[in-house]
């Protein structure tokens, strides 16, 4: 009888308040066992989330009896602190026998921002200044050219009266 060996793992053990990582769960079994995944609820620990999860993946490993199973999940937390993240359980079916293999627990640290108080309050830095596309100013190019054609046939009519003429001949 070959092992099994279930194991989770983080890309990264620290992160900043509300940076992702990935979680990563991970099983070698021989060909002939079934196994199913965990359920990863929404929350863990209820400060940790779950925002993605992916597709199983499965590799034959060098010895063609083995196979790696592995499923990532896309987590984050917007509190600071140390989490542990519980081990997890796969169930698996070896030849009619059902058991369970757990993982290995993970802690994640979660670390604030360093906030220098000697400094005390700094303004908002200011939007800088985007250039003015074409887009933009066409309004206003047309807006001129309709006001001076206004201008125009309005001087060109009134000239047009005094002379006693009619305004299109």
């Amino acid at each position: 009888a070959q092992r099994i060996k279930a194991t989770a793992s983080l890309d990264s053990a620290n992160i900043l308040i509300g940076d992702q990582v990935k979680l990563f769960l991970e099983i070698d079994h021989p060909k002939d066992v079934n196994v199913q995944f965990p359920a990863v609820p929404d929350t863990i620990n209820s400060l940790i989330e779950v925002i993605s999860r992916s597709d199983v993946d499965t590799f034959e490993l060098d010895d063609e009896k083995l196979m790696k199973q592995i499923q990532a999940y896309t987590i984050t937390s917007f509190d600071s602190g140390s989490y542990r993240i519980p081990p997890y359980w796969f169930k698996i079916d070896a030849n009619g026998n059902i058991d369970s293999v757990p993982t290995n627990g993970i802690t994640l640290q979660v670390h604030t921002m360093a906030i220098d108080t000697t400094k005390g309050p700094t303004d908002i830095k200011m939007p800088y200044a985007a250039p003015v596309t074409l887009k933009e100013v066409l309004p206003y190019i047309f807006g001129v050219i309709l006001i001076g054609a206004i201008i125009f046939l309005a001087l060109y009519s009134i000239k047009r009266k005094k002379k006693n003429l009619p305004i299109f001949a």
